[in-house]
């Protein structure tokens, strides 16, 4: 997790300790809107990588989201999970564009083996065709030039 996500998740330190006083659930179920708002926030974070800082979306909604938890946390108790369903927004899209980026890689992956291929039967067509009768009838400079070319 970058440095300066790991200072905003460190402003949850109070809010997180009140929580966990007032609501006992909090150290026992593992799906806990709190526990599950830090764990959705480091997964996002290292999702974005290290170039995550200010003015980056994801930056910025991480942000935003602890903000809201350090002026809501006392009056709505249902804070967490609202922020909670913020940032697992931020992981869907983040997904998306992955599986997005994968699927275009592949596409153009395979456009290249293809064109790969259409080069080397071209070529080897175009030699056969130099080497056979057809290609004795071709003068030798003009043979020569397409060969190197």
């Amino acid at each position: 997790m970058p440095d300066k996500v790991k200072a905003l998740v460190g402003r949850l330190q109070i809010p997180l300790l009140k929580v966990a006083i007032v609501d006992t659930s909090f150290f026992s179920n593992r799906e806990h809107p709190a526990r599950s708002l830090l764990d959705a926030i480091s997964k996002v974070s290292i999702a974005a990588g290290p170039q995550l800082d200010h003015g980056h979306p994801v930056f910025e909604q991480i942000k935003s989201a602890i903000n809201r938890v350090l002026i809501d946390c006392d009056k709505d108790p249902g804070v967490f999970a609202t922020q909670l369903a913020a940032i697992q927004s931020v992981l869907a899209d983040q997904d998306d564009r992955d599986k997005d980026l994968a699927e275009k890689s592949k596409q153009f992956a395979e456009r290249q083996e293809m064109n790969d291929i259409a080069d080397s039967k071209a070529d080897e067509a175009f030699r056969r065709v130099l080497t056979e009768n057809i290609g004795e009838a071709v003068p030798a400079v003009i043979r020569d030039f397409l060969a190197k070319y």
